[in-house]
């Protein structure tokens, strides 16, 4: 008992040195440095984090899909989170709407282009108050090589002490809507046709879970 004790203790002293990133944060699959310095020491918890979309199909019903493979460096300077910066790296290979022919579809040259342009790249530029539980977040989406700064909302669950592992938790939820004709995602058949089979807006849905490194806290005191 004694000894499984000790385990248990190990376990967790080893899973608070070595399950987060930096305070200065590189992602890991771009070769950019990420240049803000995360004071609050807030890290992506990738286990309670969802990145999906959905899209109209054929007018009637909806096609939900969701990347499987991103990073995000995230910099919090302030406890109320306001000015906090995000940049997430998706990787467009990892794309899933659970039908292989429609995946593989979506990342030919008709589409996404996955040779040509690997990931999806978004930078935040400003994430600010906007009433009760909610933040407004612009900044800079790169799909298909095509830039635009692009509008969200935030909705804010708070946050809590998780009692499993004693560690403080942080929740949001970000929607938004992105027109795919701005960023060329479309296929070569007649226009009408191509917008009557897919919807030309997409709804963006992610669901983000935050955790905070204990050791940051200490470092402050």
């Amino acid at each position: 008992m004694k000894k499984l004790g000790t385990l248990i203790i190990s376990a967790t002293l080893l899973l608070s040195t070595t399950a987060f990133a930096p305070h200065h944060s590189i992602l890991k699959n771009n070769s950019d440095t990420w240049e803000y310095e995360n004071k609050e020491g807030w890290e992506m918890d990738r286990a309670h984090t969802k990145v999906g979309f959905t899209a109209t199909h054929l007018l009637i019903s909806e096609v939900e899909g969701v990347f499987k493979d991103y990073d995000m460096s995230i910099a919090v300077e302030r406890e109320d989170f306001v000015d906090t910066h995000f940049k997430m790296v998706i990787q467009t290979a990892s794309i899933d709407t659970d039908y292989k022919q429609r995946d593989e579809h979506l990342k030919s040259p008709e589409f996404f282009n996955v040779e040509k342009h690997p990931t999806i790249v978004f930078e935040s530029t400003m994430f600010k108050w906007d009433g009760d539980k909610k933040y407004k977040m612009k900044g800079y989406l790169t799909i298909n090589g095509v830039k635009r700064l692009e509008t969200f909302e935030v909705k804010y669950g708070g946050k809590i002490m998780d009692p499993v592992d004693g560690l403080e938790k942080a929740g949001f939820k970000i929607t938004g809507q992105i027109n795919r004709y701005d960023y060329d995602l479309k296929w070569n058949i007649a226009s009408a046709a191509e917008s009557f089979a897919v919807g030309e807006t997409v709804d963006i849905e992610c669901n983000l879970r935050l955790v905070r490194d204990p050791r940051v806290a200490s470092d402050d005191q």
